[in-house]
């Protein structure tokens, strides 16, 4: 009897045991860092959502993207000239948007992890119609 409530209690525990909750804040945190451009990519989807075709954008590494604590972002260049910059806030654990003069930006979150973030930033989209969708891929 002892036995079987000793394994009880071990599965309890293990079932018990849980990821970290995913949350916006959690996103947020795992944002936060200054990301160097690896590729930018623009894919074209048929209004079924299936792809067309890409085409690469050019970046350099020298191009940076930072996300910093208090919602605020720039995209610049090594020798620190801004190229754009706004504000940004995580709507879900996989969603943010970037909100710079002039427009708002929804991004859907691909991957992200200790050395690298890819994401994706979607054109408006219209009911039956194709779309655009711009893919970042950055590192640290």
């Amino acid at each position: 009897m002892k036995k079987y409530l000793y394994l009880l209690f071990i599965a309890t525990a293990l079932f018990s045991c849980s990821k970290e909750a995913q949350t916006p804040e959690n996103l947020k945190q795992k944002m936060l860092s200054k990301w160097r451009f690896r590729t930018a990519k623009v894919m074209n989807y048929s209004a079924q959502g299936k792809a067309t075709d890409s085409t690469s954008v050019l970046v350099t590494i020298n191009d940076f993207f930072e996300f910093k604590a208090d919602g605020s972002f720039n995209n610049s260049t090594l020798n620190g000239k801004e190229l754009e910059s706004g504000t940004f806030a995580t709507s879900t654990t996989s969603r943010f948007t970037l909100k710079m003069p002039g427009s708002t930006s929804t991004c859907r979150v691909i991957n992200l992890d200790a050395d690298n973030f890819v994401f994706a930033v979607q054109e408006p989209k219209v009911t039956g119609q194709p779309y655009i969708e711009t893919k970042y891929t950055l590192y640290r």
